[in-house]
C-alpha cells in the first residue's frame, strides 16, 4: 500500500508491511481467526506517513524545495500500473458473474476508484464498512483513496508551512493536523458517521503519527539541547530501549488485531493502539537496529513485504468473486488467497518493477499527463459503460391510481420494467420505511409515532420488519381517517414468545429475548383502539432455534401473545405475505423486457402450511386474519411490478413507493 521510499528499505519496515497485509487479508479470508485484522490499514498509513514525509523533508532539508511533478511522477509509477490492472481484470470478472444491476454498481465504483476518490463513494453508502451485505470488489480501494489523496496534499502544505514558519514549518503543521484530524476522528466516530472510517479527515492523524515520527529522525543538523548536541537519528538509543519500543508497539498491534471487533467503535480514539505501536516499531529501528524477530526480518516477511501493495490490490476481489461463484468453504478460501499471493507476485514481478524500469526515465511531466489522462479514461469508460446498460423496457406503464383495495388485487402488470417505475432498479435496496432509517427500529425497545397526532382514536403497528413494511401505508391512512400511530417493531425479531437464534447460527439472541419481554406492555401502554400484528413467520422456520417443529414451538407462542394483546384492544394479523424466488434487484435487470419471470406462482409464493397455521392462529387467538394475497397477487401469480410500481425491494419486503400506494386499501381495514 505504500511507495517505495528513495534509500534502501529497511529490513523492519518490510517486515512491519508483511504483518499489515496479512493482518488485512487473514481478516478478509477468515475473519472469526482475527477479528480486529482490519487494523493492518492503520498499521500502513503509519509507515507511508512516516516515508513519503521523510522522503520530502530530506529533500526540503537538501535542496530548499520540493519538486512536486517528480514526487508525483514517483507516485503515478509506483501506484497506478498495478491498480489499473487490478481494476481492469476485476471489471472482466465482474461482467463475467454478476446480473446488470450488480455489475453497473461495480463499474460506477470503479469510476470512484481510479479516480482516488473511492472513499467518498463508499463513505455515502449509510450501511458502513462493517455491515456491508454486499460488498463491492472495489471496497478496498477506499484506504488506497485516502493515501493518494494525502500523497497530492502533503507536499503542498509542507511547502507552504515551510514559506511561512521556516525550519519548524513542517513540525508545525504536522501537530495541527494530528490535532484536528484526531479529534474530528473521535467526533465523527461517535456519532456513528460511516465517513468516520472512510474519510481523510478523520485518518489524516494516523498519517501524521509516522511523519512525525520521521520529523524527529531525520538527519538534520545538530540541535543544542541542554548544552549537549544531538542529532535526529535516535542512535543514542540504547540497545535494551530499543527491543522495548519493538516489543511493546508489536504487542500493541497484536492485541488491537486481536481483541477489537466490528463492534468496536473505530477508528475514533481507539485506532491510538494500532498506529501508535506501528510508529514504536518504526522507532526501534530507526538511527540504529532491534534484534528482529524472526517474523519480521526472515526472507518470506521481507518478500511478502515487498509484494504487499500489490498483494493488497489483488485479495479482495479474488476473495469477493471467488466466494461467489466457488462458495466460501474452508478450502476454497484458502485457495483463493493462493491465487491472490500468486497474482501479487507476478503484478510485483512484470508490473511494478518492469513499469518502473521501463518508464524510469520518462520526464515527470510526460508520467503525470500519461497517468491522469489512464485514470480519466479508465473512470470516464467505467461511467460510460455503466450507462449503456439498460435498466427499463423504454415504455411507461400507466401510473398506478390511489385506489388500493383488498378486493382488486394488484390492477394492471406490465411486461417490461416501465421507464417510468418507482422506485427506479437503481434506487430499489434503499426505498427503505422511514421506520428502518430513523432510529425506530434500533437495538432496543423504542416507540415511534405517526399518522394524526390529534386523532382521537389509536392503531399500533407491531412486529417484526414486516411490520415495519407496511408503516408508509398505515401512516398514510391514519393521517386520512385522523388516526394516531404508533409502531413497536425490531428487525429480526418477532412479537411472538419463542427463542430466536443469531443468523444461521444456534447462539442466543438476548437483544430479542429483552425486546420480546417488553413489548407486549410497550404495546399496552398505548391505549390503542386497534393493534396490528404482523411477522415474517417463513423467515423463523429456517432458523436454528425453531426449524425443529417449527409448529409445535410457534404456534402456542403465537396464540399467547395475541390473545395478551386483545386484552388491550382488538388485534388484527397479516397472514403471511408472498416470497419471491430472488429480489427484483438481481432479477428485473436481466429481464427487463419480460418481467413475469421475476414473479412467482401464486402457490408458491406464500405456502399452504403457514396459511393453514395463521389460520388457525388467528382463531384460537381471537384476533382477525388479513390475507395479504388478495392485495398482492392475481388468481394464479403474485407478480413483481404493479402499474409503474415496482412492489418490492427484496425477495419479501415492499418498496416504501409501494406501502404508500397500499394507503386506500388499509384505510378500509381501520374503518
Amino acid at each position: 500500500m505504500t511507495t517505495t521510499p528513495a534509500r534502501p528499505r529497511r529490513g523492519d519496515i518490510q517486515g512491519l508491511r508483511a504483518v499489515a497485509v496479512a493482518l488485512v487479508v487473514v481478516y478478509h479470508a477468515f475473519p472469526g481467526v482475527v477479528r480486529g485484522g482490519f487494523v493492518g490499514v492503520d498499521v500502513f498509513f503509519v509507515i507511508s506517513g512516516f516515508l513519503i514525509t521523510g522522503l520530502l523533508l530530506r529533500e526540503l532539508d537538501g535542496t530548499g524545495r520540493i519538486r512536486l511533478g517528480h514526487f508525483y511522477a514517483r507516485r503515478m509509477r509506483r501506484l497506478l500500473p498495478a491498480a489499473l490492472t487490478v481494476t481492469l481484470v476485476t471489471l472482466i470478472a465482474a461482467a463475467m458473474v454478476y446480473g446488470p444491476l450488480r455489475f453497473v454498481q461495480v463499474l460506477r465504483d470503479a469510476a470512484w476508484a481510479t479516480l482516488s476518490l473511492a472513499n467518498v463513494n463508499f463513505g455515502m453508502d449509510p450501511d458502513g464498512y462493517f455491515t456491508t451485505t454486499a460488498p463491492s470488489p472495489f471496497l478496498h480501494f477506499w484506504s488506497l483513496s485516502v493515501e493518494e489523496q494525502y500523497y497530492l496534499l502533503w507536499p503542498v502544505l509542507l511547502i507552504g508551512a515551510s514559506l511561512i514558519w521556516k525550519r519548524r514549518g513542517a513540525l508545525g503543521l504536522l501537530v495541527v493536523v494530528l490535532v484536528g484530524s484526531l479529534v474530528t476522528s473521535v467526533l465523527l466516530t461517535s456519532s456513528g458517521s460511516p465517513m468516520a472510517y472512510y474519510s481523510l479527515a478523520t485518518r489524516a492523524w494516523e498519517l501524521a503519527i509516522g511523519g512525525a515520527l520521521a520529523w524527529f529522525t531525520r538527519p538534520r543538523p545538530a540541535l543544542t539541547v541542554g548544552g549537549a548536541e544531538r542529532d535526529g537519528r535516535l542512535t543514542h538509543m540504547p540497545q535494551w530501549f530499543r527491543t522495548t519500543l519493538l516489543l511493546v508497539g508489536g504487542a500493541a498491534i497484536l492485541a488491537s488485531a486481536l481483541r477489537f471487533s466490528v463492534v468496536t467503535p473505530f477508528p475514533g480514539w481507539a485506532a491510538l493502539v494500532p498506529t501508535v505501536g506501528a510508529a514504536l516499531v518504526i522507532a526501534s529501528g530507526t538511527g540504529g537496529r532491534a534484534p528482529l524477530p524472526w517474523f519480521l526480518g526472515n526472507p518470506i516477511s521481507r518478500y511478502v513485504g515487498d509484494i504487499s501493495y500489490s498483494l493488497y490490490l489483488w485479495h479482495w476481489p479474488v476473495l469477493v468473486i471467488g466466494m461467489m461463484v466457488f462458495g466460501d468453504a474452508v478450502a476454497v478460501r484458502l485457495g483463493l488467497v493462493a491465487l491472490a499471493f500468486l497474482l501479487a507476485a507476478g503484478s510485483y514481478r512484470f508490473i511494478e518493477q518492469g513499469y518502473g524500469r521501463i518508464r524510469r526515465a520518462a520526464r515527470a511531466r510526460t508520467v503525470v499527463a500519461t497517468g491522469l489522462a489512464a485514470a480519466l479514461v479508465f473512470s470516464a469508460g467505467a461511467a460510460g459503460i455503466a450507462a449503456a446498460i439498460p435498466l427499463d423496457s423504454g415504455k411507461a406503464a400507466p401510473v398506478a391510481p390511489e385506489t388500493a383495495s383488498f378486493d382488486s388485487g394488484p390492477g394492471f402488470l406490465p411486461k417490461g420494467v416501465p421507464s417510468n417505475a418507482k422506485p427506479s432498479i437503481e434506487g430499489l435496496e434503499d426505498d427503505l420505511a422511514p421506520v428502518f432509517t430513523n432510529g425506530c427500529y434500533a437495538a432496543t425497545l423504542q416507540v415511534c409515532s405517526g399518522g394524526d397526532p390529534g386523532g382521537v382514536k389509536t392503531v399500533v403497528l407491531a412486529g417484526d420488519s414486516h411490520a415495519g413494511m407496511w408503516w408508509p401505508a398505515f401512516d398514510a391512512a391514519a393521517k386520512q381517517k385522523g388516526w394516531r400511530l404508533y409502531i413497536v417493531g425490531k428487525n429480526g425479531c418477532p412479537i411472538v414468545d419463542v427463542r430466536v437464534s443469531v443468523g444461521a447460527t444456534a447462539d442466543a439472541w438476548p437483544e430479542c429475548d429483552r425486546w420480546q419481554a417488553e413489548a407486549v406492555d410497550a404495546v399496552a401502554s398505548l391505549h390503542p383502539d386497534l393493534i396490528v400484528v404482523d411477522n415474517y413467520a417463513a423467515g423463523y422456520r429456517a432458523k436454528v432455534s425453531l426449524r425443529d417443529n417449527f409448529a409445535e414451538q410457534w404456534e402456542p407462542a403465537a396464540v399467547s401473545t395475541l390473545a395478551e394483546l386483545g386484552k388491550a384492544a382488538p388485534v388484527m394479523v397479516f397472514g403471511p405475505e408472498p416470497v419471491l424466488p430472488s429480489a427484483p434487484g438481481d432479477c428485473l435487470p436481466e429481464h427487463v423486457f419480460d418481467v413475469s419471470a421475476c414473479a412467482m406462482p401464486r402457490e408458491k409464493a406464500v405456502s399452504a402450511d403457514l396459511q393453514e397455521l395463521s389460520s388457525r392462529i388467528a382463531a384460537e387467538a381471537g384476533a382477525t386474519l388479513i390475507d395479504p394475497t388478495t392485495l398482492l397477487c392475481t388468481a394464479t401469480v403474485c407478480p413483481v411490478i404493479s402499474y409503474n410500481l415496482i412492489m418490492y425491494r427484496d425477495a419479501n419486503h415492499f418498496t416504501a413507493t409501494f406501502s404508500e400506494h397500499l394507503a386506500p386499501a388499509v384505510a378500509d381495514l381501520l374503518d
